[in-house]
């Protein structure tokens, strides 16, 4: 404890500290701490006071009362009324300290009937609660929590011990899911917030940036080894990560952190020296039921091993889901052949057997895993693809055709629905007798994982129809931008906006190919060149341009929550800008396959005197792909024109016979 020092007209001479009324020490003059090492009995809340002797002997009132907590660990409390909680302000209750406001509440609740709401405040509320705990040991805490998600870590942290720290991050209103990012520290207060990308680690947020479930977060804490894992929702998602300070000896504090806007809940909070999602008599944080059954001893911290000698850790095969008695050789829980993490990777899910072929390659998936072969067919360009969506492959539905996933087959950013009320149709025979994803305009919605994360420019090529392009506004879809694609009128026309890669939705006009047919729709981003092509013709372009991808996305949905009543056969999207050669592949492979008519260049027409009685006419981009045939009309002195030439697959023609000085 501290104090202020006492004043006298003479001199203090020392000090007398009492614990519930009973002297524990003396300390001397001039001193203004005091450890009270001997407790009297009582607790865990003890009321202590201090006086003040001077020079002839003459003692002080005691102080005010300073009542103090000590909370042991372990710790368990479900906020209720049989854990001696009352309805309202948190602070002073069972050893709490509010910094801001947060009281308890009857709902929301995890479980039972009373938790705890933080308020709103833009300095962020916290609340706070103490240990007394000197075990240097493991230690887990288990908190289940209502977290609203941030722009970034430092306002979405909601959670904190004296060595770690775990933030919900996410744009309210543009994205479906929130990222739960961890802080990974050096032990000298730096480090670095982390994340793992999963679409099965996804945290759905409402529009305003809410969660719309409880998580249950827990931290496996080694204060000897200053290394801290984290389990989301009881699955471990990271493990050995640095502690904040190295100085942190023992659990001796929790923070839950509140949000400037919205209220966040928590409930059920545990801290202890057990491991409370499964049987871990060792405290590795491996399952006991996973080590015995990979012939590993439970009662041995054995996570830094490596069983099989395969060069990775059992800690790393236990996160990764493979197994450590058996060198490289991958948990496979459906008995099929095929390694979980292998077709979870292509796939997204467990649902085809060994013997299936979605990718119609010609072999079945167990070939393809024997084989170590792409399940799926190789793309027209494979450089920097980061997204193929086929309606014709991939497409996971129910007998009436519901569609739950749209495998991607390019790099496992599986499109998804578990809302059945939610889920677009797979109608058959479409485009070009080729299937499509068929959505309402109503609530029909995919949802896409943050699939450009980390790209400084990019390409989207889609294959869609807007069968009510003249008279609704459709929200086609949020693939990389802030707001996403829709159709809209503006005031005089039905128009498109855009804003793949670019900081900020533009409008790129009416459409130079009617979108009630099926159409190639292909978008190029890059610094200071950004564009916007209709069945190959140009539709738009910007010279000014900072690319900028968002962090989630949607299918049959912008952000303002504008549906999307159409047609999408395919998607590809690039990290890259495509070179001519490459787009012109990937558009003629698309036209062809939906049978769609590309739209001709408008030639660009250059000519230079090449003698006093000819011209050298050349003209670019040539014609769009395949064979094709040029005519060059000539007008003179104001005539008619004429035809003068009908060229085959030609980008340039001289023109002879002219007389000098005419026009």
């Amino acid at each position: 404890m501290n104090w202020t020092a006492a004043t006298d007209d003479v001199a203090v001479t020392g000090y007398e500290i009492f614990v519930n009324g009973v002297s524990v020490g003396l300390a001397p003059a001039g001193a203004t701490t005091f450890n009270i090492t001997a407790l009297p009995p009582g607790g865990p809340a003890y009321v202590v006071n201090i006086r003040a002797r001077d020079a002839a002997g003459n003692w002080s009132t005691l102080s005010d009362p300073l009542t103090v907590t000590l909370n042991p660990v372990p710790f368990f409390t479900g906020f209720e009324v049989a854990d001696g909680y009352t309805l309202g302000a948190l602070h002073g209750q069972k050893g709490w300290s509010v910094d801001g406001s947060a009281a308890i509440v009857t709902a929301p609740a995890y479980r039972g009937t009373q938790a705890v709401a933080v308020a709103p405040l833009a300095n962020l509320s916290l609340v706070t609660r103490t240990f007394a705990n000197a075990n240097p040991g493991v230690t887990f805490v288990d908190v289940f929590a209502r977290p609203a998600a941030a722009a970034d870590p430092g306002s979405g942290t909601f959670l904190e011990t004296d060595s770690a720290a775990i933030a919900l991050t996410g744009l309210a209103g543009t994205d479906t899911f929130g990222t739960i990012q961890f802080f990974n520290g050096n032990g000298t207060s730096g480090g670095e917030w982390q994340t793992v990308s999963s679409a099965n680690l996804a945290t759905t947020i409402d529009p305003a940036g809410q969660v719309t479930a409880w998580q249950r977060l827990t931290l496996r804490t080694d204060y000897t080894a200053k290394r801290w894992d984290l389990f989301l929702n009881s699955r471990l998602i990271a493990a050995d990560l640095g502690f904040l300070e190295n100085t942190a000896a023992s659990l001796t504090s929790l923070s839950l952190n509140g949000h400037a806007t919205l209220a966040t809940g928590f409930d059920d909070v545990f801290a202890g020296f057990e491991n409370p999602l499964f049987t871990d008599a060792d405290k590795d944080g491996l399952d006991d039921a996973w080590e015995l059954a990979n012939g590993l001893n439970p009662a041995v911290n054995d996570r830094n091993a490596d069983l099989d000698g395969d060069g990775v850790s059992n800690l790393q095969e236990y996160l990764n889901g493979t197994g450590a008695n058996i060198p490289n050789t991958a948990l496979d829980t459906d008995g099929d052949g095929l390694p979980d993490a292998w077709e979870l990777q292509y796939f997204g899910t467990l649902a085809y057997g060994p013997t299936a072929d979605p990718g119609a390659v010609g072999r079945t998936l167990l070939q393809s895993y024997q084989q170590t072969l792409n399940p799926w067919p190789a793309p027209v360009v494979a450089s920097g693809l980061r997204l193929w969506l086929r309606a014709d492959l991939g497409v996971i539905k129910n007998s009436a055709g519901a569609i739950s996933r749209w495998t991607d087959l390019a790099a496992g950013n599986h499109a998804f629905q578990d809302d059945p009320s939610s889920q677009p149709l797979h109608a058959p025979a479409a485009a070009n007798g080729r299937p499509v994803v068929r959505f309402d305009g109503v609530g029909d919605l995919l949802n896409v994982p943050a699939f450009m994360t980390g790209a400084t420019q990019g390409e989207l090529f889609v294959v869609m129809k807007l069968p009510g392009f003249a008279t609704r506004d459709d929200g086609l879809w949020s693939l990389g931008g802030a707001d996403g694609t829709w159709s809209q009128f503006d005031g005089t026309n039905r128009v498109l906006t855009e804003d793949f890669g670019r900081s900020y939705r533009t409008s790129v006009g009416v459409p130079v190919a009617p979108l009630t047919d099926y159409v190639v729709y292909n978008v190029s981003a890059q610094t200071d060149d950004w564009r916007v092509r209709l069945n190959g013709a140009l539709q738009s372009a910007e010279t000014t341009n900072t690319v900028v991808f968002g962090s989630n996305g949607y299918l049959g949905r912008n952000a303002y929550s504008d549906y999307l009543q159409g047609d999408i056969a395919e998607i590809i999207a690039y990290d890259r800008v495509l070179n001519i050669a490459e787009r012109t592949a990937l558009q003629t492979y698309l036209a062809t396959k939906y049978s769609v008519a590309l739209l001709q260049p408008k030639p660009v027409l250059s000519a230079l005197a090449a003698t006093s009685t000819s011209v050298a006419l050349s003209w670019a981009p040539p014609p769009f792909g395949g064979p094709s045939a040029t005519s060059i009309d000539r007008q003179s002195a104001g005539g008619p024109f004429a035809v003068i030439a009908t060229l085959n697959d030609s980008a340039g023609y001289v023109d002879i016979g002219l007389t000098q000085g005419s026009t």
